[in-house]
């Protein structure tokens, strides 16, 4: 999975068991040590997570912000755990 543009992009033939929604469906997405109120979507074959995201503040942010303040890097592999509606992503260990 990579973040790019300002979404996070997964392949639908990596996706496996992952929600395939129609229009937007609202996720928990956990970065880190916080918590957003973010959105997802598929589109041309990938499940992407929206870059417009909520904080645990009720405050409107950018999932490139938030990437970008971990020191993540645009293109950089990503590794994201689905339970349910709650998305975790981490850095992908594997460096691949």
């Amino acid at each position: 999975m990579d973040w790019s543009a300002g979404r996070v992009d997964v392949a639908i033939s990596q996706a496996r068991d992952l929600p395939l929604p129609r229009g937007r469906e609202e996720i928990e997405l956990a970065v880190g040590r916080h918590r957003y109120t973010a959105g997802i979507r598929t589109t041309r074959g990938y499940v992407y997570v929206c870059p417009n995201i909520v904080d645990e503040a009720g405050e409107r942010t950018n999932l490139s912000t938030v990437l970008s303040a971990l020191g993540w890097t645009r293109n950089q592999r990503l590794r994201v755990t689905v339970e349910g509606h709650r998305w975790t992503l981490s850095t992908d260990s594997r460096g691949e």
